[in-house]
C-alpha cells in the first residue's frame, strides 16, 4: 500500500474518531440530564481501546522495533 493511500486512510479515520467522541460526549450529557449516568458506560470502550493499544504499541516497538508495532 503505498504512502499516500495509507496517509489518507490515516486521516479519514483520524476525523471520524473525532466525530464521534464529540457526539458520544453529547450523547453521555443528555443521558447525565435525564438521570441515566450509568448508561454511558459502554461509551468508554473507545478511550479503554486507544489505552490498550497505546500499551501494547509500546511493548511491542521495545522489543521488535517500530515495523513491530
Amino acid at each position: 500500500m503505498s504512502a499516500l493511500w495509507w496517509g489518507g486512510l490515516r486521516l479519514v479515520s483520524g476525523i471520524t474518531s473525532a466525530i464521534l467522541f464529540v457526539l458520544i460526549s453529547e450523547v453521555g450529557d443528555a443521558l447525565r440530564r435525564h438521570g441515566l449516568a450509568h448508561r454511558t458506560v459502554p461509551y468508554s470502550g473507545a478511550g479503554l481501546g486507544i489505552a490498550l493499544t497505546g500499551a501494547h504499541d509500546s511493548g511491542a516497538d521495545y522489543y521488535w522495533g517500530w515495523s513491530g508495532a
